[in-house]
This record gives C-alpha cells, structure tokens and sequence, in this order.
C-alpha cells in the first residue's frame, strides 16, 4: 500500500497519457472502498488501546472544513475532492485488522529505502545520460544538482534502521542508516530536512544512552579539533555553500526565506478573519473566492508546513493536533527521559522529525505521507496492546 501510496516511486509509468494522467495513487481509495470494512466487522475490543476516537475527530474536523468552504461558495463536491487526501488516515483501521509483524515489516522498509537510494545514486550519478525514473523534478542549489524521488520513504526507512540499531545493535542497520540519510541530504538539500534529521537523530542517542555529557566531551574535543583541521577542505564544498545561502537568505530575507515569510503573512491574515474554525478546505480547480490558491502570486500553502492545518480549521484543528500528540508521549513515554521498554525507537524517530519540520513542511497530514502516521499509530496501538496482554497474562 505505502508503494502504490508513493507511485511505485516513479519507476513505473503511469496509466493514459499527458493530456490525461492517471496517477497510481487513486487505486489507494478503492483500496480503502473494499477492505475498509474489515475493522467494522471485526470482535468489539472496546478495552484495547487505540487511536480512533483521534482519527474519526479529525474526519469530522475534514468535513467541518468541506461545509465551512460550502458556505463560503464553493461546491461540496469541490470540497470533497480537494479533502480526498484525508481519508486515507482510515487506513489505520485496515491495519489494526491485522497483527503486524514488526519485525518483518521494518526489515522489508529497511531493504526497500536502500535499494530506492541506490537507484537514486544511479540516476544521480548518471544525470542526463540514463533515465531510470519516468518523472522528474530536478532543481539546483548551491550550484549543485538536487534531485531525489521518494525521499520521506527514504527517511522513513532511516529512522526505522536507526531503531533497529538502537534495539539490536547489529552494525548493518548503521550502515544503512548512514547511507540512507546521505541519500536524503547530498540529494535532496532540503535545509528543514537536514535540521529533523540532526535533531532527531540526537534525542534518540539520547533517549537510548547512547550519549551522555561525559562522552560529548570525549567525542566533542576530537571532532573540534579535526574541525579546525579540514575546514579549508569543508569551505570549498557544497555544504559550505549551503551555508553560506542560507546565510545570506536569513540575513538579507531573500530567496526562500522571503518567501515562507510573505507566505506565512499571507496566510495567518487569512486565518484571522476566522481563527476559531479555519477558513476551510479549497480547491485548487476552483478559482471563484479561493482564500487557499495563491499561485499566482507565487504563495503556496505547502510552504507553511503544519500551520496549512490551522489555516484550514483553526483552533479547532490545532486541538486535534495538542491532544494527538499528547496521546502518542502518554503512550510512549514513561516519564521526560525514558521510553516505555515495548515502545520502538524508530516509531518515535518518525514523531520527533515531523515536528522538528513542522514549521516549513506538512509530513504529518499530507494526503501522500499521510498513511504513514496511519502504519505508526497502529503499530503503537498494537505494541501498547500486547503489552498489556503480556502484563494480564
């Protein structure tokens, strides 16, 4: 489903032709059409931990959003299709219709997000001269080619190898962890991705022991000094010059600083004028009174990451979002400092990324990334269980 979900990674041509595309993706909503009734007709286990008043409340907020735009001159069906995306969180029941092996699952993540990096090398590599993908969104920064496909599976997969290293200390899943997250950040240079994966990568060193202060210091004063002994070398490369950009854009406001900025202002403006229930869900293919599509002026509402969610339901929808998260630590966490011991580091690698990005980009409800926080919430509330069994037992 994730594969069908990310276009079968661009490998695989899509269906029609250029006047009409016929994505992959829409195959998940049939998906959920047929298998969707599995969880309702599954044994009443109303004692078990799960998330679904948390994933029917946010439908619900969806369709407060749909009205909300209605009501406001735009077509429900409009209103429906631009929501679409949102349902594909009912994928968490179809998952909670099954005991997922773990286990199982994480390794095939694991080999599958090394093998995508290894075709995205190749076609790196090999730029101009070999077409591996069918799609392409190339750009450049910092004088550098930038070009990555499924990069979120990518990081995805990291965090889940990560995880399993913490767990089971097997030098492979470094080894791939390493080269995964060199994948997402030679290739993809997304500046709100590199920071995520530093800050996560740091607190689950720190969650699992792996770094305390007196090891910081033994390993900070080495790295220090052979600092001070490459940086000729490190200036004359592309992550001197991506910092030097990113520099001159937060000193100057220029670039993609301005942007988010006038973005940002656009936005939260907008949000005002209706702060408790949002200004609703638009339709990009409807143009008549559309608060949301701002193309024209080269303002996007993916470039205010999580915040896109408070434009379209407000205080409402930031509520929803407060007490998902505070479900996820109570399960998770046993106190500030220490995980619950049936709870997979990699699991919460994934939460600590999307909030450390939330402010420039959206991985949490994005109707493509969106299945993944359906798989993670099932998967807690699945651990959470057994747990539970275990301790009855």
């Amino acid at each position: 489903m994730i594969i069908i979900n990310e276009e079968f990674f661009f490998l695989i041509p899509r269906l029609g032709t250029a006047d009409k595309d016929y994505q992959y993706q829409g195959f998940m909503y049939i998906i959920l059409l047929i298998t969707g009734a599995w969880y309702f007709f599954r044994e009443d286990k109303g004692n078990e931990v799960s998330f679904n008043k948390m994933i029917i409340s946010l439908l619900l907020i969806v369709l407060a959003g749909v009205i909300n735009s209605y009501f406001q001159g735009q077509p429900i069906i409009f209103g429906l299709s631009a929501a679409r995306g949102y349902f594909l969180i009912l994928f968490y029941f179809i998952f909670m219709a099954k005991n997922i092996e773990r286990q199982k699952l994480f390794k095939l993540i694991i080999i599958t997000g090394v093998l995508l990096s290894l075709i995205n090398n190749i076609q790196y590599i090999f730029f101009g001269k070999l077409n591996i993908f069918y799609f392409f969104r190339e750009t450049e920064r910092a004088g550098q080619l930038r070009f990555i496909l499924g990069g979120f599976f990518i990081t995805f997969s990291s965090f889940l190898a990560l995880g399993e290293y913490l767990i089971a200390k097997k030098k492979i899943y470094l080894v791939a962890f390493i080269y995964m997250v060199a994948t997402v950040i030679i290739q993809g240079q997304t500046r709100a991705t590199i920071g995520g994966i530093i800050v996560a990568t740091s607190l689950l060193l720190v969650l699992s022991k792996k770094i305390n202060f007196s090891k910081a210091v033994l390993i900070g004063i080495p790295l220090f000094a052979l600092s001070i002994w490459i940086l000729p070398v490190i200036q004359s490369t592309f992550f001197s010059n991506l910092y030097k950009l990113t520099k001159y854009e937060i000193t100057q406001q220029e670039g993609g600083v301005r942007i988010r900025l006038d973005t940002y202002d656009y936005y939260l403006r907008e949000l005002m004028s209706s702060p408790i229930i949002g200004r609703g869900i638009w339709n990009v293919a409807f143009r008549e009174n559309n608060p949301e599509d701002m193309k024209y002026k080269s303002i996007y509402i993916s470039d205010i990451g999580i915040s896109s969610l408070l434009f379209r339901f407000g205080l409402i929808g930031a509520i929803w979002l407060i007490m998902l998260f505070s479900k996820v630590y109570k399960l998770a966490f046993l106190n500030i400092k220490r995980l619950r011991e049936n709870v997979h580091y990699g699991l919460i690698g994934y939460f600590i990324f999307i909030i450390s990005i939330m402010p420039t980009i959206n991985r949490l409800t994005h109707h493509r990334s969106i299945i993944y926080l359906a798989l993670v919430l099932a998967l807690f509330s699945q651990l959470n269980n057994s747990d539970q069994a275990d301790q009855g037992a």
